[in-house]
Parts: C-alpha cells; structure tokens; sequence
C-alpha cells in the first residue's frame, strides 16, 4: 500500500488475444519472514474437505508447513509440514505421517478429510501412512496460510523454504487429481479457494467465493512452474490487469439535520483492509494533531472495482468538524486521506432564524427557527420578483426544505412563528 490519494481512475490493461492462457508463475517462499494468508476465513468444519497443491523444494527434514489452516485449537488447526525424510498431516496434535520426498523437483499433494479418515495423494496416488493418528475430528474455520506454521504467527515467522503453485481448495471429498496438470476454469462446483499464482500482485482467489489473499513480507513469484497448460478464464488481478494502490477518488463531508454524512469512493484496492474515521474539532485541535478515532469501516482487500463507502457522525459538535481517513493495509501500514471539514453553528438559545447550508449545492436546506412557545411555524420561500414558491408548516425546531426543483438564484426565506416574522436571504445552486 503506497500512495493514498484523490486522484483520477487510471488502470493499465495488457490485452490477451484469443482464448489460452499459460501457467507463467509459482510463489516462491523466501527465508526473510515472507508467507501468505487469506484476508477472509475458510470454513472447513463441515465435514469434508480437499486441500491440494504443487510443491517443489522440501527441506531435508523437520521444517515449518508448507500449508496451515485456522489457528493452534485442538482439532481445529490444520497443518502440512513437507521434508525428504517425511509428510506430515495434523489436525493438531493427531499427526498421521507419510514417507518423504527425497528428490528436488516438482510434486502434487493432497489432502483430504471426510468426517472420518485423514488421506494424502502424492502425484495423484492414495499413500499409506507410516503412522500416527490419521483421525479427527476437524471443526477448524480460519485463515489458510501458504509458506508458514500459523501457530508461530505473530511473534515468528517459520518459514518453509520452497515453492507452491495451483492451491486449491474444495468442500468435498476429491479421489481423482487427473486435472492437477491443467488449470481450471474456476467456477467448478465445490471450489472455495483457488490461487493459480499468475499474479503480479497480491494473491488472487480465482473462486467464485473470492477471498483474496495477501503477501506478508513480500514473498515473490517464480516463472519456474510445475506445468505450463493455462486458462484465460480468470484475469482480474493478473498480470493481464494490474492493480494500482488504494486510490481514493471521492471524499466528501455533508451536513444534514445536525449530523455530518461522510462519503467516499475507490477506484482501486490493494491489500486494504479498512478505513478509521477520525474528526478533529476546531483550529486548535487540528493544528495540534489532536485526531479522535470515531469508527472502523472494513475495506474490500484487493479489487479493481469501484468501491463505495460511507460513515455517519451521529454526534458532531459546535463549530468547525474536521473528519480525514486513515486507510491501513492488512500488514498494517497505513496512509492519511486530505482532510474535510463541516461547520456546524450553535443553535442552543437560538434569537434568530439560521439556515444551513448557504449556499445550498444538494438540492437542500435546513432551517433552524428561533426559540418560541408557538406549537407550529409557517415557512414561505420567494423568488426574487417576490412570487410564493414554496410553503410549508412545521411543529419542529429544524426544517429541511426539498429545494432541488427550484431554478439556481437567490430567494428569500420567510418564517411566522409566534406573531413574529424572521427573513433570511438563501442562494440555491
């Protein structure tokens, strides 16, 4: 995430022509801290489940997982840790282990769970395990981590010193891997996860259920892939489209009956995992850095799309309200949006007749009417030749007038209230 800022909707397109795609790209772990996980949770509870992926570079032994699930509860982290001298697959605490893969070339592995029995596949065919318990149960649902021991997260990193392509995860029981050298046409039933790894920048789901992942610690992709036979199907997020940073195109504050509406848009998101509201209250405070934290408003990760957002402040105070965004990456950095603002009058002990805002640009105006004992008031509003336009009554202390029909120009607000008549001049845009 860099770069956080109003700025026009720029997407750079490379265009693929015709209907095949290659296989261009792997993940390849780095030992500097980097792994992936998936901005969402998996839900694998339910009973059966298939996890399956290419590999290349076992450890000689021991090692990190190459692949884990949810996180350090009995039964419910999942975790496959790959080395020459043997395979683990744990639930946790009920390891069931399999021979190693002793040669440094590329390999298929799957694992899968029905309700009952833990299987591994190695290069399409049902192992043996050499021992262990190869039962459950599993109720995990949290994140999948690609390249590293979830449960080692966030105090350590343990990385697993190889490279992974063509994850792929469904909620049923797979016996056939004949399609492990083809990449699919992501909208297979049953597929709840797909990273084809073809990204130049985060980790994209080619799923229908698209939950994006992101690359903690930068870990980079390789051209050096298991096999080369494509699919065009998916390209957003891949090399074909590439994702600029967080781009904010809109950010606008709104008065509105004593509340200030908030409103922003992206043209684009990499990574974000959300925006904190903040509002500062008068010079002072802005010119201090005084910024109060109002709420948290959940980003969209990673997209291309246009997103839109919006935040009410419920409660703003007398006087200048200063609102900005602080935008915050899933592996927390963060940027600062530029700073609006709304200008809220005091109304407590009001003499006077107020309207808010002059000049209205929205198609609406709010009325603040003097203090009286008078249950009802009488709002009339003229042109400048003097002809009624409008008129209304009210029992209410604020009025909003729908002046959005009305033609751009000055009139003139008249209010009766109380045998008394207030008049304020008021421009429509």
């Amino acid at each position: 995430m860099k770069n956080f800022y109003l700025t026009t909707i720029v997407i750079m397109l490379i265009f693929n022509y015709g209907n095949t795609q290659t296989n261009t790209n792997s993940l390849s772990i780095n030992d500097g801290g980097g792994y992936t996980q998936t901005n969402s949770s998996i839900d694998l509870s339910g009973g059966a489940f298939t996890i399956e992926f290419w590999f290349d570079g076992a450890p000689a032994s021991g090692g990190p997982a190459a692949i884990s699930h949810n996180g350090p509860t009995a039964n419910a982290g999942l975790f496959v840790r790959i080395s020459q001298a043997q395979i683990n697959y744990s639930f946790w605490f009920s390891d069931c282990f399999y021979a190693g893969v002793a040669d440094a070339a590329w390999h298929h592995l799957a694992v899968t769970w029905d309700g009952t029995v833990k299987k591994l596949y190695l290069d399409g065919i049902l192992q043996t395990s050499t021992g262990g318990d190869c039962g459950g149960p599993y109720n995990g649902n949290g994140k999948l981590f690609l390249g590293t021991n979830h449960f080692a997260l966030p105090s350590a990193v343990e990385n697993w010193p190889g490279k992974l392509d063509d994850v792929r995860v469904w909620n049923f029981v797979k016996t056939s891997f004949s399609d492990r050298n083809q990449e699919l046409v992501d909208n297979e039933a049953g597929l709840i996860l797909y990273n084809k790894m073809n990204s130049c920048v985060e980790l994209h789901d080619c799923s229908t259920t698209n939950n994006q992942g992101t690359r903690i610690n930068n870990p980079l992709y390789s051209t050096d892939v298991p096999f080369v036979s494509g699919d065009a199907t998916c390209t957003d997020a891949q090399c074909g489209a590439v994702l600029l940073p967080v781009e904010l195109v809109n950010f606008k504050a709104n008065l509105k009956n004593q509340r200030v509406d908030l409103l922003w848009q992206t043209a684009t998101e990499l990574n974000n995992e959300g925006f904190e509201v903040q509002r500062a209250v008068g010079n002072a405070a802005l010119e201090a850095g005084r910024w109060q934290v109002l709420d948290f408003v959940a980003g969209n990760g990673t997209t291309n799309e246009i997103q839109n957002y919006s935040y009410t402040d419920e409660r703003p105070q007398a006087g200048l309200n200063y609102y900005r965004l602080k935008q915050i990456d899933f592996d927390g950095k963060f940027e600062y949006s530029d700073v609006v603002s709304v200008d809220l009058p005091n109304f407590e002990n009001l003499a006077n007749l107020r309207i808010f805002p002059n000049p209205a640009p929205s198609g609406e105006l709010t009325l603040y009417l003097p203090e009286s004992n008078e249950s009802k008031a009488t709002i009339r509003l003229y042109d400048q030749t003097g002809k009624l336009v409008l008129q209304q009554t009210t029992s209410s202390q604020e009025e909003t007038l729908n002046v959005s029909q009305l033609a751009a120009g000055v009139y003139f607000v008249e209010v009766s209230v109380g045998g008394k008549v207030f008049r304020e001049k008021v421009v429509v845009e």
